[in-house]
């Protein structure tokens, strides 16, 4: 099998990595891909102006059985390149546009949970800057030990802050809704309850009706050493996370299942 793998990041590097180790794989290009993937894949240019039909030529000129995406931009982009695949009769592994939404919107992802019974904290959705301003003070009146405010749209993992203070509040609301610095994506901003405790982050494979799910996995954004700094892309995650005993039930396989990933293939 010849596999194109669409990126040039360290999760496309993962998925070469680990593809190479099947026996099923034989040779593995990556488009535009980087110089770290060089030993263990074929690096492909690609022009930013006609990626869609750069990987299409790809495919067609390495007899590429299956191409796997991995840059949310794309798979949300106008048409949707798995979309586009599709239609051109291609194997891809990535979710249509319509799917991928639930990573390209916050708004739409709360929303989609709290209509189908998922657990998520509370949640109010703001596109006025005046507006979201003052539900901020509002929740630091009511005695909020610190409001979250997320950027709705695709931010590189940068469009989100946890605000402990009015002042620090209104200057990320000032940088997102007035100086526009996260573009369309930052148009509008959601506030969700702040929740303390341990973080897990829950991956599965779908195919829109079954499911396989990883184990629970823990990521680490915060730039700086104890949670500390503004957050990036992502600094490390490890698989499986150790999880405390007494949340071994809540976060059984059964129970993410049923309360998680099955109303969400319902929806």
């Amino acid at each position: 099998m010849n596999i194109l793998v669409v990126g040039n990041g360290g999760r496309e590097h993962a998925f070469v990595w680990k593809m190479r180790q099947s026996s099923l794989v034989k040779d593995i290009f990556v488009a535009p891909g980087n110089a770290g993937m060089k030993d263990i894949a074929v690096c492909v240019d690609i022009d930013p102006q006609n990626v869609f039909s750069d990987i299409l030529t790809c495919i067609r000129d390495h007899n590429i059985d299956l191409t796997v995406i991995g840059p949310e931009d794309l798979l949300l982009s106008k048409e949707g390149i798995v979309n586009v695949l599709q239609r051109q009769k291609k194997l891809v592994f990535g979710p249509l546009k319509s799917a991928a939404l639930i990573e390209g919107s916050k708004a739409f992802a709360c929303q989609l949970m709290k209509d189908h019974g998922v657990l998520t904290p509370d949640f109010h959705i703001f596109s006025s800057y005046f507006s979201a301003l003052d539900h901020a003070r509002h929740a630091f009146d009511q005695g909020r030990k610190a409001v979250v405010i997320k950027v709705n749209g695709l931010a590189a993992g940068k469009g989100v802050r946890v605000c402990r203070t009015i002042a620090e509040a209104g200057e990320f609301l000032e940088r997102v809704l007035r100086r526009r610095e996260f573009g369309s994506a930052g148009s509008t901003i959601i506030f969700q309850e702040y929740k303390e405790g341990i973080e897990f982050s829950l991956h599965a494979l779908c195919d829109g009706k079954e499911s396989l799910l990883f184990p629970l996995s823990q990521d680490y954004k915060a730039r700086d050493d104890g949670g500390r700094g503004p957050n990036t892309g992502g600094m490390g995650a490890y698989m499986p996370a150790i999880i405390p005993m007494q949340y071994r039930r809540t976060l059984s396989e059964e129970s993410l299942h049923a309360h998680i990933v099955a109303p969400l293939l319902r929806a």
